[in-house]
Formats: C-alpha cells, sequence, structure tokens
C-alpha cells in the first residue's frame, strides 16, 4: 500500500469542511426511514448523520489533508460573519434551494422547480455569482444526493417518479464536470451499492458485490469484477463522503482498494485495473465499519477494533469494548493514536476514546453520553463527537471543551461551527471551548456548507453567503 504510517496519521487526522444543515421537518423525516433501516446502514452511520435540526456530511480536500495543526491566538479566532453579495435567486425567484455543499471555491446547490425536478447550480463561493445551471433532472427533489469528488460532481435521483418512504430503493446518479454542469456519465445504481474514488477512478459495487470501475478522466476506459462465490460485504477507504438522503456514500483512497468477503477474507484491488493484488483471510466476519492504508485494515466487528496485516501477516485485536458495548467508526488523532467511539447496542449511550495505535492502551476516555446514531470527526488530536441530541468537543487529552444541544463542524483546524436548534450560529474555540455568537440563519430550507472561508444557506427562494472573519 502507497503511505507511510505518518501519511496515514496525517491523512485520516484531517476531516473535510463540508456542513449540511437541513430544517428540523428534514432531519426528522430522514430520521424516521433511517430508524427502519438501521441495521442496513450501519456501515456508513459514521458520517451520514441527520441529527435534531441540524444534519452532517463532508467531502475531500486533497489540497488541505496534510497542513500542520497550528496553536490558536486570540486575533485567529472566528469572531463573526460578513454576507457575500446579496441573496442569490434562480430563475424568476420561485424555485426553491435545498441541499448545498461546497467544494473547491464553489457552491454546489440543488434547486428545486415548481413545475417538479429540479437543476444543481454553482455559485462562486467569493462573489456570490452563479457560473452555471444545469439541465433539468425530472426526478430531482430536496432528497437529491450531492456529493463533490477530486474532478467530478455527483447528483443522484430516484429511478422512478413514485414516492418512497424508506430507503431501498433504486436510484441514478448522474456524474457532472464540475467546470460546466455538463453531463458526462449517468449510473444505474440500488441502495446498499457501494461506492469508492480515488486515482481519478470512480468505482461501484453492486449489491451482489461485483464491481465495475470508471475513468474520470477518460470515460471509455471502465473494468469490471464479477462478484464470484464469496461476496464482498464491505468497501473500505481512508475516508468517506456523502450528503442527502439518497447519497450515495463515497469512500475515499489514497491508494488500492480493498474490499472485505462475507467470509472475512480481504482483498486488496488495483484501483485503476480492477487487479487483484492481494488476498488475505482473517478469519473474522465483514466489519461495521474500517479504514484501510499503510498496508493495515482497522475494523470495527462486535466488541473488538482488528488490525489486519495486508500483507499476509495475520490479524490482531487491538482492542476490546466493554461487555454489552461496541465499536464503531475509527479514525487517527495525533501521533501514534487511534480514536473510535463505542456504543450500546440500544444506540442510546456513546462514548468516545482514545487507544495507543500500538498495544491498544487506552490513552483517555470521554464520560458516557445518551444519544444514538453518532459520528466522528478529527482534526489532529482534538476529537468532535456528534449524535441525535447533542455535540462535544474534545482536546487532544480527551477534555471536554464543549458541549450542549444542537450540532457542529469544523471550521478549520480552531474552531467548531455550532448550530443550536433555533437556528443561532456560534463559533467555538477547539483550543478552550470558548464560545462566540455570530448570528442566526434564518428560514432553512435545506442543508448548508460551511469551509474554512465560507457559509452558505438555501433559505428558500434564495440561497446566502457569508464570509468568516477573524
Amino acid at each position: 500500500m502507497p503511505a507511510d504510517i505518518d501519511d496515514l496519521f496525517a491523512a485520516l487526522g484531517r476531516e473535510a469542511d463540508a456542513l449540511p444543515l437541513p430544517p428540523p421537518g428534514a432531519a426528522i423525516r430522514r430520521g424516521r426511514r433511517r430508524n427502519r433501516n438501521r441495521a442496513a446502514l450501519a456501515a456508513s452511520a459514521v458520517l451520514l448523520v441527520v441529527l435534531a435540526g441540524v444534519g452532517l456530511a463532508v467531502r475531500y480536500r486533497p489540497d488541505d489533508r496534510t497542513h500542520p495543526i497550528l496553536p490558536t491566538t486570540q486575533d485567529d479566532r472566528v469572531s463573526g460573519m460578513s454576507p457575500i453579495g446579496g441573496p442569490v435567486v434562480h430563475g424568476d425567484g420561485n424555485d426553491t434551494w435545498q441541499r448545498v455543499i461546497e467544494a473547491d471555491g464553489r457552491i454546489y446547490g440543488v434547486v428545486t422547480l415548481p413545475g417538479g425536478g429540479g437543476r444543481v447550480v454553482a455559485v462562486d463561493a467569493s462573489t456570490g455569482a452563479v457560473l452555471w445551471s444545469s439541465t433539468t433532472y425530472e426526478r430531482l427533489s430536496e432528497q437529491a444526493g450531492l456529493v463533490a469528488i477530486p474532478g467530478a460532481l455527483l447528483v443522484t435521483e430516484p429511478a422512478s417518479a413514485t414516492e418512497r418512504t424508506t430507503l431501498d430503493l433504486d436510484a441514478d446518479t448522474h456524474v457532472l464536470d464540475p467546470e460546466t454542469g455538463q453531463s458526462t456519465l449517468s449510473v444505474a445504481w440500488q441502495f446498499g451499492s457501494r461506492w469508492i474514488t480515488g486515482g481519478g477512478m470512480l468505482v461501484l459495487q453492486n449489491t451482489n458485490g461485483a464491481l465495475k470501475g470508471f475513468d474520470l478522466d477518460d470515460l471509455d476506459h471502465t473494468w469490471r469484477v464479477p462478484a464470484g462465490d464469496d461476496t464482498p460485504a464491505y468497501l473500505v477507504g481512508t475516508d468517506e463522503v456523502g450528503s442527502g438522503d439518497l447519497g450515495p456514500l463515497v469512500r475515499i483512497t489514497d491508494g488500492d482498494l480493498v474490499q472485505v468477503t462475507k467470509s472475512g477474507k480481504v482483498r486488496v484491488i488495483d484501483i485503476g485495473t480492477g487487479k487483484v493484488r492481494d488476498t488475505v483471510a482473517t478469519g473474522q466476519p465483514a466489519p461495521a465499519a474500517a479504514i484501510a492504508d499503510d498496508g493495515k485494515l482497522l475494523s470495527s466487528v462486535g466488541r473488538t477494533l482488528r488490525e489486519t496485516d495486508l500483507s499476509g501477516d495475520g490479524t490482531r485485536i487491538l482492542y476490546t469494548a466493554p461487555a454489552g458495548w461496541r465499536t464503531g467508526a475509527v479514525r487517527a488523532c495525533g501521533d501514534g493514536r487511534l480514536c473510535l467511539y463505542q456504543y450500546q447496542p440500544d444506540g442510546e449511550h456513546t462514548e468516545v476514546l482514545a487507544i495507543d495505535a500500538t498495544d491498544g492502551e487506552v490513552v483517555w476516555r470521554s464520560s458516557t453520553t445518551s444519544q444514538a446514531e453518532t459520528f466522528l470527526r478529527v482534526r489532529g488530536s482534538r476529537v468532535l463527537l456528534g449524535g441525535a441530541t447533542q455535540t462535544a468537543v474534545y482536546d487532544g487529552s480527551g477534555r471536554l471543551l464543549f458541549a450542549g444541544p444542537g450540532t457542529a463542524d469544523w471550521i478549520d483546524d480552531d474552531d467548531v461551527l455550532w448550530v443550536g436548534a433555533d437556528g443561532s450560529v456560534s463559533a467555538v474555540s477547539a483550543r478552550d471551548g470558548a464560545r462566540t455568537g455570530l448570528g442566526t440563519v434564518p428560514g432553512l430550507t435545506g442543508d448548508c456548507a460551511v469551509s474554512a472561508e465560507v457559509l452558505a444557506c438555501p433559505t428558500g427562494g434564495t440561497l446566502r453567503l457569508w464570509r468568516f472573519t477573524h
């Protein structure tokens, strides 16, 4: 695998800078659907979480994943927001802005039309100027999936116009050129399929485990791998990105593609060609969550966090949760450390802890929180833990900096954006927990997006943008 351990901790210790903030009604509807599909979503609940009043998703930013963590100074802290231009209107003003994400200095939003269907619109994040509007997609709605990956924009709509109440549906994902909004590829898939991207490739794993790879620079170059008798059950990356009820949740890889089959075999596959490089038998069932890099697979299986050497040197149990608990998402969180959360199966209690990546010794453990469907995001050694009732920020020693109702995501390494149930917006210092009120976002109609510089929110017929000040 093409990375050393320092690269692993630098890459995995960074999380992306996109924050979807749906209104309470949208969150409640998605929460009901997710509860009916909790078992199927266990592997992806790490990053696709909709909380009470606010939803969160992330995106991949290859240009900033390895920046060092720098100390905060008083002058560096986010102290306010200033509007960027005026409200952005699409069409005659009767169109409704829904889901919004940020990528590479642009805001991409789903706009639904009064007569049905919708479009994707790109806006310059620095000026608020509209750059392009896509063709109309007849089944695009507030549930649309919108995902930015390196070199492409993925927009997803249901395969039929029939209203669905669960996530077990067929869908069509359109691959758009982020420069022009032109569709370069459309792919049909079913819920339960998995996606991964890396090295200029986009790969779909169908529900039966078969793989199909698409070269984003040359769509005539594709490859296929049949499922075989030992069906792949999990597709592993170093990170995940996704937004929307329909997703898709796309795994990110900095190197090869890694599959885990139902029998526990691990396949290391060249993402550019689809050729299997290595196959390793782990003797363990498919994990609930996993990451892979530097020749290691870290997987959460039942009560355990396991490390598999992908060169075939075996599997070891790195950590075991207490009786009655299960391990969840794992992320690198500082020099030689891994952070993970563990939860009780009833979904009502969660803890976050840091362990030594070499011997699994617990370095620190948080107090138990009463929340469900947790996500875990890190910046360096700092940890953001979120759930359906509250979100908490911890420093590298496990000290609780801030916690409360609402939800949050990283603005940058030193600042967290906090959004209350009433739409109030605050910046929380990741050094000492100091909280600065930034204002209120009025009339949200869909997901907002946040980067280190900009907050963008859909408010009915308009899209509003603010620039953070320090």
